[in-house]
């Protein structure tokens, strides 16, 4: 089961894949406040993928989808990798919410279903985190990461993708309406994977240099077949031992 966890729940600080991490952000703070609850485990909310168990291997995207109650993280709910997955658990708490309301004294003393949402059952959201090291100084992708990038966008109208960069690792996400979140991982100068994450489903993870490229387009709707060679550099060698280079 995959995880994301929160630090005091504060939104706008993102959130980190391990706990190690977020522990190290409660020691960063409690150090800038000058002590008190260094170490604290209660400044920690973990999140779990409790539907779908959707992220192979703990991997999770550069940004979920959270359900609020009041403002409030409710993190029973797990997380959610689309827009269309979050707005699938609005709709469960609205459900839920009417099978309240009809047994409920508040029904039976004349309160309408609305009313009843409004002053019983309480305000809910979706909001989008995204992981909080996309939102500081980052890197520059390297040559191979640009390179793939050119490579998936080569004659199309796609649009310059979300970018984020973590040491040698730089990840491109294009978000296809709100069913599908397609992400590429370069590594160094390695096109390590393309990754395909669709509602309800686990993702569709493609790890072969070769089969980045042509998933990456595929998945985004546009001719997955494009000529390798238009972006070949001299460090790629692995290209030389593929037969069909117009992939």
């Amino acid at each position: 089961m995959s995880s994301i966890f929160i630090v005091n729940a504060d939104l706008e600080d993102g959130f980190y894949v391990t706990e190690e991490d977020a522990r190290r952000r409660v020691d960063e703070l409690a150090s800038q406040a000058g002590g008190g609850q260094r170490g604290g485990y209660s400044s920690i909310v973990e999140i779990e993928d409790t539907k779908y168990e959707i992220h192979r291997g703990g991997s999770v995207p550069d940004s979920v989808w959270l359900l609020l109650e009041e403002g409030e993280i409710c993190d029973d709910w797990g997380y959610s990798v689309t827009r269309a997955s979050a707005r699938e658990d609005l709709e469960a708490w609205d459900i839920t919410g009417f099978e309240n309301w009809e047994i409920s004294q508040e029904r039976e003393q004349g309160m309408r279903l609305a009313e009843y949402l409004q002053e019983c059952w309480g305000p809910y959201e979706i909001v989008q985190v995204q992981r909080h090291d996309i939102k500081g100084e980052q890197g520059q992708p390297s040559v191979g990461a640009i390179r793939a990038k050119n490579l998936i966008r080569h004659d199309t109208d796609l649009p310059e993708p979300t970018t984020s960069v973590r040491g040698e690792l730089t990840t491109y996400t294009w978000e296809v309406g709100e069913e599908v979140v397609v992400e590429v991982r370069i590594n160094g100068e390695t096109w390590e994977s393309a990754i395909a994450h669709k509602p309800d489903a686990r993702p569709m993870v493609w790890s072969h240099s070769e089969d980045v490229i042509r998933a990456a387009r595929g998945q985004l709707g546009v001719d997955p077949r494009v000529d390798l060679r238009l972006y070949l550099g001299s460090d790629q060698t692995w290209i030389s031992d593929v037969a069909d280079l117009d992939v």
